[in-house]
């Protein structure tokens, strides 16, 4: 049972080197518009601010074809995509900031409130901004699960009764599993590692 524990203990540390991201460590900076306004830019907390107004953005893909989303304070969305040499941007408003509010019926007649717009920053000059963050060429991500199950393929070869334990040792603590059933967690093994490698070429 020990040396099933300290498999487990082995194969959780792979998992979590695996999921282990690189945190974007660049320095926040200032940039100021063409009407003088200040505008600091956090790329850590991926955020845009100035005054009172924070805007939020994420980056996808890289500089050779990307998608910029820009979040507002009161939850309209500009996206910006590049696709091949052309750019593409795309303003989406929340609508239930956008209709007339009912105040009352007085003298029977319906009074509506109009709320006033409240001043948005150019989608476009906010995209921007932040067009130094995109790097240049798209990390490749880490194929976590593929990985993990070749890792439990190759451990389910290599110690089939502990697998074997696991999967029915509560209700059979004084069986020992034959060699049909450690046959059968091997081939279970071998079906694991080829699922991986064929998950890390799709």
């Amino acid at each position: 049972m020990r040396k099933w524990n300290l498999l487990l203990a082995l194969l959780l540390l792979f998992a979590l080197l695996l999921c282990g991201c690189k945190k974007y460590d660049a320095e926040p900076y200032i940039v100021t518009d063409d009407w003088g306004t200040v505008w600091e830019i956090n790329p850590a907390k991926a955020t845009i601010k100035s005054g009172n107004s924070t805007y939020k953005f994420k980056i996808r893909g890289d500089q050779q074809s990307y998608t910029i989303f820009i979040d507002y304070p009161n939850n309209n969305r500009y996206t910006e995509d590049k696709i091949g040499d052309e750019l593409y941007g795309n303003y989406k408003m929340n609508t239930k900031f956008h209709f007339w509010t009912y105040i009352g019926s007085f003298g029977g007649v319906d009074v509506y409130y109009d709320p006033p717009e409240i001043p948005e920053a150019d989608g476009e000059m906010l995209c921007e901004m932040i067009h130094p963050l995109i790097p240049e060429k798209a990390e490749r991500k880490i194929p976590i699960l593929p990985l993990l199950l070749i890792a439990l393929g190759c451990a389910d070869i290599l110690w089939p009764k502990y697998f074997w334990f696991f999967r029915y040792g509560t209700a059979f603590r004084d069986v020992t599993p034959s060699q049909k059933a450690q046959l059968i967690q091997n081939l279970a093994g071998v079906a694991g590692i080829v699922i991986g490698i064929v998950l890390l070429f799709v």
